[in-house]
């Protein structure tokens, strides 16, 4: 699929992202490292949960240890699929990629906050889930042009000023978005629905433990889908750069 014509509809971004969870791009160390490191964040973060409404310094080192490696890993996901050698080295592709998907992170956790505060401090756990879901679904109705441009800072194509991404991807940018809606969306809503039993219902350590495995695998695989969607965004508007019909 790597070197075919990838079709920008709905169903042709589908086959191209379901291709590059395949090998030669995806293969099963790289999974396993994803799992490895989806699951190991997971236990860090549940095993230094504070009580609710407090705050501990555990936590907060915790979350930002998270961060780093879920995003490292993204980074080096996306490098993989696309076929660059050492997909994890350091260097000045990651600071940039870090540096970007942190800010949209900041950007997403205050735009998801709307929903937080539509729906009121003590709303039920299944309100709070489906205000998160809708507002994650609008994010990225507005982000998803962003997506290449994100793939090929992690890649190291410095062919991808963000000033000229949108005009790049004009008319392609629905069936982007629609493939995230059916791809990865539904990954999202698992992973957030996790999270919040395992923060707002007192557990048993045994049960945290396992609602952490069944979350680690469930984040791993959204993460490989987004970071594929990404490789193929970019490659789709990698013929409009070069102004050519197909690549």
């Amino acid at each position: 699929m790597s070197g075919a014509v990838i079709e920008p509809d709905v169903a042709g971004v589908r086959r191209a992202v379901i291709a590059h969870l395949k090998p030669p791009h995806m293969t099963a160390d790289i999974w396993l490292i994803a799992l490895a490191i989806t699951t190991g964040t997971n236990l860090i973060d549940f095993a230094t949960k504070p009580q609710p409404g407090e705050m501990s310094g555990a936590f907060i080192a915790a979350a930002a240890i998270r961060v780093i490696a879920v995003f490292w890993l993204a980074y080096a996901v996306i490098r993989r699929i696309a076929g660059v050698r050492r997909p994890f080295a350091p260097g000045a592709p990651l600071a940039r990629y870090l540096g970007v998907t942190i800010l949209l992170a900041i950007g997403f956790g205050l735009f998801s906050a709307l929903g937080t505060i539509a729906t009121g401090k003590d709303a039920a756990i299944a309100d709070i889930w489906l205000a998160h879901m809708i507002t994650t679904a609008i994010w990225y109705a507005f982000t998803i042009a962003i997506l290449a441009w994100q793939a090929a800072l992690a890649i190291g194509d410095a062919g991808f000023p963000l000033r000229h991404i949108f005009a790049r991807q004009q008319g392609r940018l629905v069936p982007l978005w629609l493939a995230y809606a059916a791809l990865v969306l539904p990954f999202a809503a698992v992973h957030f629905a996790l999270t919040l039993v395992a923060v707002k219902i007192a557990l048993p350590a045994r049960a945290l433990a396992a609602l952490s495995l069944v979350d680690g695998a469930v984040s791993a695989v959204q993460l490989a889908i987004g970071c594929a969607l990404g490789v193929v965004a970019w490659k789709i508007a990698l013929p409009l750069r070069e102004g050519a019909a197909s690549r």
